[in-house]
């Protein structure tokens, strides 16, 4: 028995110092984890914030859009088609006062 107590006293104080080194090496291990898990928890949450923000972005952008579509555009559109109109109603009286179609007459630029 006594070869046993020798290899023990031996071997034990080496497997101590293992047992404390891999100790250290996964409390640090957890840390670096822990600081990982923050990490990522904050990118998320900034992630978040960026789409919150976008979201918010756009659907300013969108109301800008309807506001000056619906004060501009289309008050120039009316104005533009109805100037069309009056223009055509133009063309076609030229067209009828005499001159058969097609014609190219030097008088405008339509004919």
């Amino acid at each position: 028995m006594r070869p046993g107590l020798q290899l023990l006293e031996k071997e034990l104080p080496e497997t101590a110092a293992a047992m404390r080194l891999s100790g250290l090496e996964l409390s640090d291990c957890i840390a670096e984890v822990g600081a990982l898990s923050a990490d990522l928890t904050s990118g998320v949450r900034s992630g978040a914030r960026l789409l919150s923000s976008t979201e918010t972005g756009i659907k300013a952008g969108g109301a800008a859009l309807g506001r000056t579509v619906n004060e501009r555009v289309v008050p120039a559109l009316a104005s533009t088609e109805s100037s069309a109109r009056g223009e055509r109603g133009r063309v076609n009286t030229h067209l009828g006062t005499g001159h058969s179609r097609p014609h190219r007459c030097m008088c405008c630029v339509l004919c």
